[in-house]
């Protein structure tokens, strides 16, 4: 009877969805939610409590953290897919409910966790010659006010795809807490690298430059990769590119990306190899195994022929690549 009273008091102390939002609505007087706190995460701060509250789309979600598995589950029914609780949502009239959805996500499988902000309404004022001067505050007084995770997944066979899922909250200690912590740990697993990119503009479409700024950069920049990026051409080719960096090029670099076709694959595999026989003092030939790599090769495919690439991924989609560099797969 004493074990029955015990369950009873225990499920009166948890908090349903109805005062979780309250206590959004009101972050001043949050509600105390019981819960263990995570001792295997060292920050210098209060330790995080592996169990909180926050939003994704407009919906409620119990968010926990245990064994480096990060997972959620609405408590309203509203999330009914997993595309639900993805940018850019799919339409509310696909949407399903279901009751306790369940989602997780590995932290090896999140490659950056990048802060969410909240939205400032700039201001004008007209100057005393008339002009128009907009204000804004500086960087580091914009108000946390969730987090951003940076994966990926599987679409079709062979085709990878940047998945991004927001998590909101209006708790500012509590956001500060997940978002540091998490971007702590995942910065263990993929810490920022540098990275040469070598695209050639004018092989196959001749449209290497958009590949590059707009979907190799943008995921670069958002794993804070260092980058120097460098075209390669019938003018500058790549052995050209490898050589007029001074020291240890191997050192200095730990990724190298190719933009370009099979031509612009081959000519850089023959200038490194050319490089790391030099340094290591090693004669090239024939019946010779050449050096290995000391660092990854990404190829992403943007030529008239890009067999390497297909016989590698088992097709050319030109992100597929670059997430398989940065999870190493």
């Amino acid at each position: 009877m004493s074990d029955d009273r015990a369950k009873s008091r225990r499920k009166r102390r948890q908090p349903t969805a109805e005062s979780v939002k309250q206590a959004f609505e009101n972050p001043d007087e949050p509600e105390e939610i019981d819960a263990p706190l995570n001792q295997s995460i060292e920050t210098e701060q209060e330790p995080l409590h592996d169990r909180a509250f926050f939003t994704i789309n407009n919906t409620t979600v119990e968010v926990e953290l245990e064994d480096n598995v990060l997972t959620w589950s609405s408590l309203n029914g509203e999330i009914g897919s997993k595309e639900d609780s993805i940018r850019p949502s799919s339409s509310s009239k696909n949407r399903r409910s279901t009751k306790h959805t369940t989602h997780s996500l590995n932290l090896r499988d999140i490659y950056a966790v990048t802060p969410v902000y909240a939205r400032w309404n700039w201001t004008t004022n007209v100057g005393e010659n008339g002009s128009t001067v907009s204000s804004t505050p500086p960087v580091q007084n914009l108000q946390l006010r969730g987090f951003q995770l940076h994966a990926y997944e599987e679409i079709k066979k062979n085709i990878l795809q940047e998945i991004v899922i927001m998590f909101q909250t209006s708790l500012p200690n509590q956001i500060e807490k997940w978002y540091h912590t998490l971007d702590k740990l995942v910065r263990t697993y993929y810490p920022p690298r540098n990275v040469l990119v070598l695209c050639n503009p004018y092989s196959g479409p001749r449209n290497g430059r958009y590949v590059y700024n707009a979907k190799i950069k943008p995921v670069l920049e958002t794993a804070q990769y260092n980058v120097t990026y460098i075209e390669i051409s019938d003018t500058c080719k790549p052995a050209q590119a490898i050589t007029q960096h001074e020291g240890d090029f191997t050192n200095l670099y730990g990724l190298v990306i190719i933009i370009g076709g099979d031509g612009s694959v081959i000519d850089t595999l023959n200038a490194i190899t050319r490089y790391l026989a030099k340094a290591n003092r090693i004669q090239l030939d024939i019946d010779q195994e050449p050096p290995p790599l000391p660092f990854p090769l990404c190829i992403i495919p943007n030529g008239t022929t890009n067999i390497i690439c297909h016989s590698i991924h088992g097709g050319i989609d030109q992100a597929t690549p670059l997430f398989h560099l940065l999870f190493s797969k």
